[in-house]
C-alpha cells in the first residue's frame, strides 16, 4: 500500500511537469479598475481593439465584479504586455456593465443591444498616464 502511494505521487508530479504550457504565468503589469459610482458594476477587458464589439462567447470568469468604491486589479500577462509595448497604437477595450445586466439578460441580448454603461479604449501609454488606474465614472 505504501508503494502505491509513492507511485501515485511520482506519476502526479511527472504529469504536472510534462504540461506544454506553464501552470504559472508571469504578470508583467497590473492595471487597476476603480468603481467610483454608487452602484455595483461589472467589467470586462478585451484585446480586440479596433473591434469594439463585445465578444461572441460569454466567459463568466472574464467578467469581474466591482463593489461600490472598490478597486480591482487586471493583470497583464507577459504575452499581452509585449503586444502592447511593441505596438503603441494597440489598445485595450474596457467595458463597464450595470451590476445586474449580465444576470438579467442572455449574453446574446447584452451583445446585440450593446448593454454597456461605458467603454474605455486605452493604450499602455494612456494607462501609465492615468497612474495605472482606470476609474468609472
Amino acid at each position: 500500500m505504501k508503494y502505491g502511494k509513492v507511485i501515485f505521487v511520482v506519476l502526479a508530479l511527472l504529469s504536472l511537469f510534462s504540461c506544454e504550457e506553464p501552470l504559472i504565468v508571469e504578470v508583467k503589469h497590473s492595471i487597476w479598475l476603480r468603481n467610483n459610482d454608487t452602484a455595483i458594476r461589472r467589467c470586462l477587458v478585451t484585446y480586440s481593439y479596433p473591434d469594439t464589439n463585445l465578444p461572441e462567447q460569454y466567459r463568466p470568469w472574464e467578467i469581474a465584479g466591482m463593489l461600490i468604491g472598490e478597486r480591482i486589479p487586471h493583470d497583464l500577462i507577459e504575452e499581452e504586455y509585449k503586444k502592447l509595448l511593441k505596438n503603441p497604437s494597440k489598445k485595450l477595450c474596457i467595458f463597464i456593465f450595470n451590476g445586474d445586466t449580465i444576470d438579467s439578460y442572455p449574453w446574446s441580448k447584452v451583445r446585440s443591444d450593446y448593454k454597456i454603461l461605458k467603454r474605455y479604449d486605452v493604450s499602455l501609454q494612456d494607462i501609465e498616464n492615468m497612474g495605472d488606474i482606470v476609474e468609472y465614472p
